[in-house]
């Protein structure tokens, strides 16, 4: 209410016209947008609502600020590798971090009698969280994860396993599952508004 009403008062409110035409550039933007938003339980009385709040807190927050179609196509060259303009490369890595020895041999043991990465990563993993994320290590986007390991994604060819790492004590082993080259993401007329 009280961002509405500094809206008002600023001559920011927006009107109807306003919202329809917001609600018909986010339908433009995904065709299902008014479909999940009422499968999570909203109205079109609400989704209206929450749009006119949106457009209500963007015009304050952007008050005298005039971007140009040549300021969008300036951000665009000047941030090819921005996330809104690029996917980063990934990879679904899972891992085995044991701190005894004699559980490198159990696993090893394992995974060459056949069974899953995935299933020796929940039996014998010491890391955190291994049983509930199913071996998967945290992090998928290979520019985010640590450098020896975007090291070992890039030697190591997809559906195979890495020799075992001493970390401070602990031994890692991990498995390279798929990769996924960085890749542009088209700008359209849509995205680009």
């Amino acid at each position: 209410r009280i961002l509405l009403q500094i809206a008002k008062d600023d001559g920011l409110a927006p009107s109807t016209a306003d919202v329809k035409k917001e609600l018909e550039f986010q339908q433009k933007r995904q065709p299902d947008f008014v479909k999940r938003l009422q499968l999570a339980g909203l109205t079109m009385e609400q989704i209206r609502s929450d749009l006119a709040l949106d457009i209500a807190r963007e015009r304050i927050l952007g008050k005298g600020i005039d971007i140009k179609e040549a300021d969008v196509d300036a951000y665009i060259k000047a941030n090819p590798d921005d996330p809104l303009l690029k996917r980063p490369a990934t990879a679904d890595v899972y891992w085995i971090l044991v701190k005894k020895p004699e559980l490198r041999a159990l696993v090893d043991q394992d995974l060459r009698e056949g069974q899953p990465f995935k299933t020796v990563a929940q039996r014998y993993s010491q890391a955190p969280n291994a049983r509930n994320e199913e071996g998967r290590f945290p992090q998928n986007q290979i520019p985010q994860m640590p450098p020896a390991l975007q090291t070992l994604v890039a030697k190591t060819p997809d559906q195979k396993p890495t020799d075992w790492i001493a970390d401070q004590g602990s031994f890692i082993k991990f498995f390279i599952e798929r990769r996924a080259k960085a890749e542009t993401i088209p700008v359209t007329d849509i995205r680009a508004e």
